[in-house]
């Protein structure tokens, strides 16, 4: 596929010992260096001086130092502003707003679709609470009894997160189908006139449900032929990650804290909107229309900042805790949690930031698309489209480098520009894109979060249903209820699920720099990861024995 030239192979990470397409950043040429091969020679030379001042930085800065530097405060500080306007707004919309006696209070006077006023569901509230509180609940047992079946039953675990999607489909699907028929073929329906509402119904909901069931499996069928020869390498990976995490069980409790924070975090920045719109709705439509979007817009910033900072400090205390085993320091929370609530803070402010103003650019693109898509203009919402697209995928790239850049944010304690430079530096000489691709890590987490949410939702309506005495208000409350759970356990899955994959980065990323580690502690692991890029060097699965 490409040359082998002079440092291709050489001990960088190793003594002495051959690992396949594994090059020190100051030896990264053109001719061995595949990322810049078949580009111009204008931006080769550009990637080239960027890997090399990223490998300068590696070398200069030190592995897990005992003593490190305050980074990107001003960021840090910046943030904590932040937090303390917007929780003092909050704290002040809620003891002045009251939707009960204020004239302007213009949401107390609303109807939902049932005819039922808002205040007809205030003897619901402490259920809806609850039931936010029970689903966040049932996300995280679920999520915790995904960790503990990880070291134990693995391929289960990984099978569930990838296919749990396809199969809910399927088992809605055949739900609807069998409703559907039961209630055709009823006693009922031989009384029902021809072509009426109830028959024309119940055949609805029985080609809903082919159609659902249809889909799914052929859903199933497509992820099966697509992820069927990369499942097997995941499973070993989550097994890696999973006997660490099982040697650390603490580490839930990081995640327990996060998802509570970072719930907090959006109900104060829910009552600053309430807040700000029940008190001066009339201001701003009296002064400027553009003036409530401006701050609609700096609310979603503020919210998706907060809520980044609060998974990325998850995240930086996982890979700190995964750096640590990794090199054989003591796997201990404790300082991983100092390094990245202290010295690293500014820095895991500064990269949320940048993804939190991407995020809310794609918001506003999509506010204007649904503008200019009530207002019938086509050509608006094509272009819109187009420009949304490409903004949410920036989002996902700047998203996805970031995870990689905080594993050394905090082995390194380095800021956040010089994380990416290192990050990017390392992981082109190791050549790890390509291991990247046969792995299933973020497809696991993500899935595996959508089924923690699920869980949550399913017990908020169960909740929200044995609370609701009036059958009146039951769909709407059972309704609510699931929301809420869904919203709790959105939250508190993905802060869990979420060490599979920082622990996963973090063992890439170790290994990237000295593999001599793993294997030691998990030659299988390691043999693997190796196979991989003998496999795309030579273009055929080697035998594990590279790096030995």
């Amino acid at each position: 596929m490409w040359s082998s030239g002079p440092g291709a192979f050489n001990d960088y990470g190793g003594e002495g010992r051959d690992v396949p397409l594994r090059i020190s950043p100051q030896l990264a040429s053109m001719s061995n260096t595949p990322a810049v091969q078949g580009l111009s020679e204008k931006r080769k030379n550009r990637k080239l001086d960027a890997i090399r001042i990223g490998g300068s930085l590696l070398q200069a800065t030190p592995l897990l130092p005992s003593k490190r530097r305050c980074q990107d405060v001003m960021w840090a500080v910046f943030f904590l502003g932040t937090v303390a306007v917007t929780v003092g707004v909050a704290i002040f919309y809620a003891f002045t707003i009251d939707t009960s006696k204020n004239d302007d209070s213009y949401f107390a006077r609303k109807e939902t679709h049932d005819g039922l006023k808002v205040e007809g569901y205030a003897q619901h509230v402490g259920t809806l609470v609850l039931a936010g509180v029970m689903g966040a609940g049932a996300s995280l047992a679920a999520a915790f009894c995904f960790m503990m079946m990880s070291r134990s039953c693995p391929r289960f675990v990984v099978y569930t997160a990838l296919f749990f999607v396809s199969a809910l489909m399927v088992l809605v699907g055949l739900s609807l189908l069998l409703f559907g028929v039961s209630r055709y073929s009823s006693d009922q329906a031989e009384a029902l006139q021809e072509g009426s509402e109830e028959q024309s119904f119940a055949v609805l909901l029985i080609v809903v449900g082919v159609l659902a069931t249809l889909f799914g499996l052929f859903y199933t069928c497509c992820l099966w032929c697509r992820w069927r020869r990369l499942i097997d390498f995941t499973v070993r990976v989550v097994e890696a990650v999973a006997d660490i995490a099982d040697e650390n069980p603490c580490i839930i409790a990081v995640s327990m804290i996060g998802s509570f924070i970072g719930g907090l975090w959006t109900v104060a920045v829910f009552i600053c909107f309430v807040g700000v719109d029940l008190k001066h709705r009339k201001d701003f439509a009296d002064m400027n229309k553009s003036l409530f979007k401006v701050f609609y817009a700096v609310l979603v910033l503020v919210l998706f900042w907060g809520g980044g900072v609060v998974y990325n400090s998850c995240h930086t205390i996982y890979c700190g805790l995964f750096g640590r085993w990794y090199f054989g320091h003591e796997a201990s929370l404790k300082p991983s949690i100092r390094a990245a609530m202290t010295k690293s803070f500014g820095s895991i402010c500064l990269g949320s930031l940048l993804v939190a103003l991407v995020r809310t650019v794609e918001v506003l693109v999509r506010s204007l698309m649904d503008g200019a898509r009530r207002d019938n203009n086509m050509v608006a919402v094509v272009l819109l489209c187009a420009v949304d697209s490409f903004i949410s995928c920036i989002g996902d790239i700047l998203e996805y480098f970031n995870e990689w850049a905080y594993v050394q944010v905090a082995l390194r304690g380095s800021s956040f520009c010089e994380a990416a430079r290192i990050t990017y530096s390392l992981m082109t000489c190791a050549n790890v894109q390509y291991i990247i691709s046969d792995l299933l890590i973020d497809t696991v987490v993500t899935l595996g979060g959508a089924f923690c949410a699920a869980v949550g939702a399913g017990v908020g309506a169960g909740v929200a249903w044995s609370g609701a005495a009036d059958t009146n208000e039951l769909s709407m409350v059972i309704s609510i209820g699931a929301l809420m759970g869904l919203i709790g356990g959105s939250i508190s899955g993905a802060s869990s699920m979420s060490i599979i994959g920082s622990g996963a980065k973090t063992i890439l990323v170790c290994w990237a720099e000295d593999w001599q580690p793993l294997q030691r502690f998990a030659d299988d692991l390691h043999s693997d990861l190796c196979s991989k890029l003998y496999g795309v060097h030579y273009g055929s699965a080697g035998d594990g024995e590279i790096g030995r």
